[in-house]
């Protein structure tokens, strides 16, 4: 399981263009890993739109929820 910060990527994206450049960045820092925690305290749209994408990269992803701990975004994983 990798643990990425979104808190270091802020100020958040403004447009589609920002977005596809934190997904390539996200992209870069998750090579290679199969399971993913977001940590911080980026917007909720944010997240989902990163799941979106994510999902077709990576075999889980969870958002680092302070008050509910680790919710799955989703997981692919067959056992």
């Amino acid at each position: 399981m990798k643990y990425v910060d979104l808190d270091q990527f802020s100020p958040w994206p403004n447009t589609s263009e920002e977005v596809e450049d934190l997904l390539q960045t996200i992209l870069t820092v998750a090579q290679g890993c199969r399971d993913l925690t977001f940590t911080g305290t980026p917007p909720g749209w944010l997240c989902m739109l990163l799941g979106h994408y994510l999902s077709h990269h990576l075999a889980s992803l969870y958002i680092e929820c302070p008050d509910m701990g680790p919710v799955e975004v989703f997981d692919h994983n067959p056992f």
